[in-house]
């Protein structure tokens, strides 16, 4: 997966606020980027820390792939 997936599984999983969880799912679907998200100044250090973690390759591919086919939306 890519970096941006990544860092909205990261984001996703890195609270229990259901606006993070909205914004992680907005940055999957691409309704959102990273600099929008680092322009908001209450999402800043969460997606810093989610980058630092995404460089050290803490996410297990299994549980990101489950976390993107129940969030990704496909329009058919």
């Amino acid at each position: 997966m890519d970096k941006v997936t990544s860092i909205a599984f990261i984001l996703y999983h890195a609270t229990d606020d259901s606006n993070v969880k909205a914004r992680a799912v907005d940055l999957l679907n691409g309704e959102t980027d990273l600099r929008e998200l680092k322009a908001d100044t209450d999402m800043l250090h969460l997606v810093e820390t989610a980058e630092a973690m995404f460089k050290k390759r803490s996410v297990k591919k299994k549980d990101l792939q489950k976390f993107v086919e129940e969030n990704l939306l496909v329009e058919a």
